[in-house]
C-alpha cells in the first residue's frame, strides 16, 4: 500500500461547507483507487477550509483523473470546492482539479458526484542537441555484358519515420529526482500521448509518421564494366528535454530523410563495401555541424556553429554537443538491425543491413 496526500479547499462563498460525508476515487495508469472516504478529527470542509488527509492504496501510477463526492447527507450538504490536489509523496508528484463549483442537490446543475481529468500543465522544452544519425546503407551491384554503354537503372522506396516521439522509459521526478517506471506512465498512457502533442505543437511539427522516400538511380556503365552502389542513408534528430506535471523526461523530434549516392568500380564484397562505406561516413562527420536547439514561446531557434577539431572514426551515429558555445564531439554505436525497404518495382536490388 501507498500514502497519497489529498488537499481539499472549500469555496469562500456563502453556505459553502458542507456536513455531508465526502468521498475520492482516483484513477490511475496502474490502478483503481477503492471509493475512500477523507476525513480525520477535525470539523473539516467548513466556508475557507484547506483541509488535508492522508489515504492509502495499491500504488496507481501516473493519476489521469480524479473523482469527488459526498453522499447528500446532514443538515447541510451542498458544498462549494475550489479545487482537489493529490500528491505521491513518495515521488514528490502532485495532481489538481480546479471545480469552483458546487457539488449540490440544490444549485448548479444538481449534481453531486463529479469525475475530472487531471491537465498536465505547462509542457516547458529544455535546451537540445542536433545529431546527425547514420541509419545504413542499401547495396546493390550491376554488370553490363553487353557491347555498348548502357543505363543501370534502379528505383525503389525507403521506409522512415519523421516526426515526435518522448521516451517515458527514461523518466524522473523534478522535486525529488527520483527516477520513474514506464509502468507509473503505462502503456501508451495519457500522459505520454499528451506531453507528445504538446513537444509537437511547440515545435510546430507533427507526432512521429511514417513516410516513404522515392529513390532513383540512373548511370552509364560501359560495355564490359560493372559496378556496386551503395545508398547511403542518415537523418537529422533534435534530441531533448521536456518537462511537465513535474516530470522530466526525454524526447526525440526526426527530421527530413537525407541519403547519398556512392559507386564504386567493379563487383565489390560485402566486406570491401562495408569499408568503402565507413571511410564515405568519415567524410559525412568532418562536415556534419553541431546545432544548439533552444525554444522561445513557439519560436524554433537553431544556432549552428562551424565544427573545428574532429578526429572522426566510423561508430554509426555522430553526435556534436554544445557546451557553453564549445563544440565537442562525442561519437556513439548506432543499433544493429534491418532496414525497411519496399521495393516498387521488380527490378533487381539487394536488401541491405546496417553495417556494424
Amino acid at each position: 500500500m501507498k500514502n497519497y496526500q489529498v488537499e481539499v479547499q472549500t469555496g469562500m462563498v456563502d453556505h459553502a461547507g458542507t456536513d455531508a460525508k465526502v468521498y475520492i476515487q482516483l484513477f490511475g495508469e496502474k490502478s483503481t483507487s477503492k471509493e475512500l472516504r477523507i476525513d480525520n478529527k477535525n470539523d473539516n470542509f467548513e466556508k475557507g477550509d484547506l483541509d488535508k488527509f492522508t489515504v492509502q492504496s495499491d500504488d496507481l501510477g501516473w493519476i489521469d483523473k480524479i473523482r469527488i463526492f459526498h453522499d447528500n447527507s446532514g443538515d447541510k450538504p451542498g458544498w462549494f470546492v475550489n479545487y482537489i490536489k493529490v500528491t505521491d509523496t513518495e515521488v514528490g508528484l502532485s495532481w489538481r482539479v480546479d471545480l469552483n463549483r458546487w457539488l449540490s442537490k440544490k444549485d448548479d446543475d444538481k449534481k453531486i458526484d463529479l469525475t475530472l481529468d487531471v491537465p498536465i500543465g505547462g509542457v516547458k522544452l529544455a535546451e537540445g542537441l542536433i545529431k546527425t544519425v547514420y541509419l545504413g546503407y542499401i547495396p546493390w551491384r550491376y554488370s553490363n555484358e553487353g557491347q555498348s554503354t548502357t543505363h543501370a537503372v534502379n528505383k525503389f522506396g525507403y521506409t522512415y519515420k519523421k516526426g515526435v516521439t518522448v521516451d517515458v522509459t527514461k523518466t524522473k521526478s523534478v522535486t525529488v529526482s527520483a527516477s520513474l517506471e514506464a509502468t507509473y506512465f503505462g502503456i501508451g498512457g495519457k500522459f505520454g500521448t499528451e506531453v507528445t502533442q504538446s513537444v509537437a505543437s511547440t515545435l510546430n511539427t507533427t507526432e512521429e509518421e511514417t513516410f516513404e522516400m522515392g529513390v532513383d538511380f540512373d548511370y552509364e556503365v560501359a560495355a564490359g564494366k560493372s559496378i556496386t552502389v551503395a545508398f547511403v542513408f542518415y537523418q537529422s534528430v533534435l534530441d531533448g528535454e521536456v518537462q511537465a506535471g513535474g516530470v522530466s523526461l526525454g524526447y526525440e523530434q526526426k527530421f527530413l530523410l537525407t541519403y547519398q549516392t556512392f559507386v564504386f568500380d567493379g563487383f565489390l564484397s560485402d566486406a570491401q563495401l562495408a569499408e568503402k562505406v565507413k571511410e564515405k561516413l568519415q567524410t559525412i562527420a568532418k562536415v556534419a555541424l553541431p546545432a544548439k536547439f533552444t525554444a522561445k514561446s513557439t519560436n524554433v531557434v537553431l544556432e549552428q556553429t562551424e565544427l573545428k577539431s574532429v578526429n572522426p572514426v566510423f561508430v554509426g551515429e555522430v553526435t556534436q554537443k554544445m557546451s557553453k558555445g564549445v563544440p565537442a564531439t562525442k561519437l556513439m554505436k548506432a543499433n544493429n538491425g534491418l532496414l525497411e525497404v519496399t521495393p516498387i518495382n521488380s527490378q533487381a536490388f539487394v536488401k541491405g543491413v546496417k553495417v556494424n
